[in-house]
């Protein structure tokens, strides 16, 4: 009997040290899983955070732009976009004179006092990562010699437009403050001549000749790219949502029913953009909520209003714009905005869906066409 009591007793122990190490297991596995959920998070919510970090910082270099010139701008004859981080020059007469390529006086002396001071914001380090391209952009008017056709008007107004930028260049280049710099700016610094491929034009449409003869220095960032795909990505794969009704924007109630025609009698092509697919289902097949981005190259703005009619041209639904698209201009450098981006609803309905964009002319709409061109969305 003492030896059976001694034999329980040996196993007894033999089961503690067992019944402690299936218990530290548990724990390790439980340490893991929440290892693991932690790193899902944190990935799920990384680009969110460097779009952020991104917007930031390029939203503080344009803010210290617009301080350090504050009390010159206007005096110079210049105005800042902080949207496309472009300072533009439209005094014509302290540019240069007509037809020349030689930088005026007045015009030196703006540079004297402008480019330093511009070159010690980009050059700071937290700025000088950022930026993939400093542009000098020189526009003209469409006039030409009497009598020159529209290619002549075009294709001599490029080499003046060349020229100037290129003037431009040399002289900043020159400049004292410039040389601690040159390395870097050799690697960003651009000259780029456009003639008069991007006109500024009055309310009404016509032409401003003078302020279209200009000189733009414009920062181009190159996180836009990646950003913006990281954010296409996101909406890419069509979620179900549930809603009591499609929440059109309050603008567009009354036109929900009606002729697209009717509306907008005028249709134009001065427009880029693309109606790029859905973002959302709604459940009980009510409709979706469709998403791209649009421009009005007529007005070069971004384009603020869609409306999505059917093939007979029975207005389905609307959108706002004013989203975030960084990946645009960056693609396209004659896109000067980085919120071409829109999204709104539309009911279900069995034929395809087109995307209108309400352009900046009177009664005008232009269309946007699908990113994988088949006619239109079909809900």
């Amino acid at each position: 009997m003492s030896r059976l009591g001694l034999r329980l007793h040996a196993d007894e122990e033999h089961w503690i040290p067992l019944s402690d190490l299936m218990t530290g297991l548990m724990f390790l596995f439980l340490l893991i899983a929440l290892a693991y959920m932690v790193a899902v998070e944190h990935q799920k919510n990384q680009p969110k955070n460097v779009a952020l970090q991104y917007a930031q910082t390029r939203a503080a270099l344009g803010g210290e732009i617009d301080k350090t010139f504050a009390t010159d701008f206007a005096r110079w004859g210049a105005q800042f976009d902080p949207n496309t981080l472009t300072v533009r020059f439209t005094n014509k007469q302290a540019l240069f004179a007509t037809g020349s390529a030689e930088l005026q006086p007045r015009f030196k002396a703006i540079l004297d006092r402008f480019f330093p001071r511009y070159l010690s914001v980009l050059t700071q380090p937290k700025y000088r990562d950022l930026i993939s391209e400093v542009r000098i952009e020189g526009y003209t008017s469409s006039l030409w010699k009497p009598g020159a056709s529209l290619d002549q008007s075009y294709i001599g107004n490029m080499q003046l437009s060349q020229d100037r930028t290129r003037s431009v260049l040399a002289y900043v280049m020159g400049l004292p403050a410039t040389q601690p710099h040159k390395d870097w700016l050799m690697d960003v610094l651009t000259a780029n001549g456009l003639s008069f491929s991007h006109l500024i034009r009055n309310p009404d449409g016509s032409e401003d000749a003078a302020a279209s003869q200009r000189v733009e220095f414009r920062v181009r960032t190159n996180a836009s790219a990646p950003i913006g795909q990281i954010l296409a990505a996101q909406n890419l794969a069509p979620t179900v949502a549930a809603t009591p009704s499609l929440p059109y924007p309050a603008w567009s109630a009354a036109m929900i029913g009606t002729s697209l025609r009717t509306l907008y009698p005028n249709v134009t092509t001065n427009c880029l953009g693309y109606l790029d697919g859905v973002a959302a289902k709604y459940a009980g097949g009510r409709g979706a909520q469709l998403h791209g981005w649009g421009y009005d190259t007529a007005a070069n703005a971004p384009v603020e209003r869609v409306l999505f009619a059917d093939d007979r041209g029975i207005v389905r639904g609307a959108a706002d714009g004013g989203g975030q698209r960084f990946d645009v201009p960056q693609t396209l450098p004659q896109v000067r905005s980085e919120t071409t981006g829109w999204q709104g609803y539309v009911s279900v309905t069995s034929r395809p869906v087109q995307a209108w964009g309400i352009m900046r002319a009177p009664a005008t709409v232009c269309r946007f066409p699908p990113a994988s061109e088949s006619g239109g969305e079909s809900m």
